[in-house]
This record gives structure tokens, C-alpha cells and sequence, in this order.
């Protein structure tokens, strides 16, 4: 069944596993990996709600590669993505598909295998026939991604959370909610400040950085980008 839950959003099995299943799908955590995460691709609206509390949790940490990929959540993101484009990708190729496995496919696995860094620029899908389409999966709000998962969840350093989301937002007034968590996938310890106290969804006040150094993840807190 969890193979179903990285389908394609318009795949009818997709749309009911990730509606019956949205445990098993991810649906309540946002570094799950699941990529269709609309009620369109089946996904529950009630979900967002889990999505939100993880957001006012979570430590704003980012993995290096080595360990990154090895997390199923990772490659359930990277097949979702190729499961909802392969049908775009081969109108690209001209329906060449030793162009699509190589040039698109693989080029996209290759790329993923490096980790957050394979996402500091948009990436180019090439095209023998068609101008090339640059999609930026850091953002959220990119056109291509039609209001999906960006990857800013499990990479929030190199996405920007911790940079230009927070000096956009903070910088023209606006505290972190949890609706502004949704909208940017940002956590709150992205918005804070060394040694700042952050209330969380249980009522708990604590800092980011003594979470961090508890989790052994201060030092992708430290990282800047």
C-alpha cells in the first residue's frame, strides 16, 4: 500500500490511499516525504492541522546527504515527484524515452542522491523540442509545484527559511504562526533567535538551541545559506 501513497495525484489508487491511509501516507508530518498533499491528490484538508503543530515543534535542522538519503522519506518524495511528472516529462522528450530515462529520470535521481544541495538553484528540465522549464522545488509557492510539498521541510536551511523567509517576514512585522508556517513550511525555531524561548503546541517554553544540542542538531542550526 505505501507505494500507492507517492502515485500520481490524478491516480485513482493514489487518491484513495492517501484519503483511507493518511497515517501510513505521511499526511500528518511534514518531513514524511509525501509530495500530494492536496485534497485534490486525496489528502485530507484535517490533516494540515497535524502539519501545523509539527511546524511550532520542529527544530529547524537539515541532514547532511550521507544521512539524508538514507530516509525512506526522501526517495518516497523523489518517486512522487517522478510519478506526477513522467506523463509532462514525456511530451518534453518528444515520447524519446531513453531522452526521459536518462535526461529526466535519472538526472532528477542523481540529483536528489546529493541532498539539500542539489536544491540551492532551481533545477532545468531539458528538452530536445521545448524550451527548458526551470522549477524551483525549495518553494512552495513555485508554479510547478500546483500548491504541493516543496522540500523545504527536510532541507529549511538551504531553502531559506532560516535567511530570506525570515527576514521578509520579520522584517515587514509578522511574527511566526502556525498559518504562516503552512503557507512558508517553515518551523517557528527557523524565525528565532539564539537563546530566544519558544512556546510549543504543548505549552512547553524552551529554546531552539538547547532542543538542538539535546538532538544533536546544532550544528545545522549554525549553517547559513
Amino acid at each position: 500500500v505505501k507505494y500507492l501513497c507517492s502515485a500520481a495525484g490524478a491516480s485513482p489508487s493514489g487518491q484513495t490511499v492517501r484519503l483511507t491511509c493518511p497515517a501510513t501516507c505521511g499526511a500528518w508530518e511534514a518531513r514524511s516525504g509525501l509530495y500530494h498533499d492536496l485534497p485534490t491528490d486525496g489528502t485530507s484538508a484535517d490533516c494540515k492541522q497535524f502539519i501545523a503543530a509539527g511546524y511550532e515543534d520542529d527544530l529547524c535542522y537539515e541532514e547532511e546527504a550521507a544521512d539524508l538519503v538514507k530516509r525512506d522519506a526522501w526517495w518516497h518524495y523523489a518517486d512522487a515527484v517522478v510519478n506526477e511528472n513522467i506523463a509532462g516529462w514525456r511530451v518534453m522528450a518528444g515520447y524519446n524515452e531513453t531522452y526521459v530515462q536518462t535526461m529526466m529520470v535519472k538526472k532528477w535521481y542523481d540529483g536528489m542522491s546529493q541532498g539539500c544541495a542539489f536544491f540551492t538553484s532551481p533545477f532545468e528540465w531539458t528538452s530536445p523540442w521545448f524550451p527548458s522549464i526551470f522549477v524551483d522545488q525549495c518553494n512552495p509557492d513555485d508554479h510547478y509545484l500546483f500548491g504541493r510539498r516543496s522540500v523545504r521541510p527536510f532541507c529549511p536551511v538551504t531553502c531559506g527559511c532560516t535567511s530570506r523567509m525570515k527576514a521578509l517576514y520579520k522584517g515587514n512585522g509578522y511574527n511566526w504562526t502556525s498559518l504562516l508556517g503552512l503557507a512558508t513550511q517553515c518551523s517557528k525555531c527557523c524565525w528565532s533567535e539564539p537563546g530566544e524561548q519558544v512556546t510549543l503546541s504543548t505549552g512547553l517554553v524552551d529554546t531552539c538551541i538547547s532542543r538542538a544540542l539535546g538532538a544533536g542538531y546544532l550544528a545545522s542550526l549554525n549553517k547559513t545559506t
